[in-house]
């Protein structure tokens, strides 16, 4: 995957650096449901489906999302203070 191709998983959920994991799982279910409701099966549909699995998999994890190297991340784990919310 190239550097273009990667895509930044904050604008995939389209939520912010900054927000709580509560916030990206909310961001998360409601981009399923919108998946689910079109009932769109195309490929690209699949691979946007799958972008959105990613990018969910690795902000909702505190270690991963520190770990993640994205333009402008703020996320602060320390100042998650309910992550399991």
């Amino acid at each position: 995957m190239t550097d273009k191709e990667h895509n930044d998983y904050y604008d995939i959920l389209g939520v912010e650096p900054q927000d709580s994991i509560k916030i990206v799982r909310n961001a998360y279910l409601q981009l399923v449901q919108q998946h689910q409701d079109t009932g769109d099966n195309s490929p690209e549909s699949q691979a946007k489906m799958k972008a959105i699995e990613e990018a969910y998999e690795v902000l909702v994890n505190p270690e991963k999302r520190v770990g993640y190297a994205s333009p402008g991340t703020l996320y602060n784990q320390d100042s998650e203070v309910f992550p399991d919310d």
